[in-house]
């Protein structure tokens, strides 16, 4: 399990059809990940903010990180990962940024 590995969502929400880990290695001993949901493109209306809602295509789907979803998760409901999103690592760490910044 690797930080901003993509995985399907443990989740029943069928608008979430993935979550991305952005969990630091660090903290890789605890039994708990830190996930932002990955929402269908399609299942929301507007996106006012790109920066915190930047559009990513998993599994030929439009997907937004939805990083005001960040939720903690047993690791071992996360089960095999299905696609790295490492190439976009400043990406998620903007969003999550934009998120937590006093600024």
């Amino acid at each position: 399990m690797a930080q901003y590995d993509v995985f399907k969502n443990p989740g029943r929400n069928p608008a979430i059809p993935y979550v991305v880990d952005v969990q630091s290695p660090s903290l890789d001993g605890y039994h708990r990940r830190m996930v932002v949901p990955l929402v269908l493109r399609a299942a929301l209306q507007d996106i006012h903010h790109p920066t915190l809602n930047p559009l990513f295509v998993i599994e030929r789907k439009q997907c937004v990180l939805h990083p005001l979803e960040m939720v903690s998760v047993p690791a071992s409901k996360l089960g095999e990962p299905l696609h790295s999103l490492s190439a976009h690592a400043n990406t998620l760490m903007d969003a999550i940024d934009m998120l937590i910044s006093q600024t």
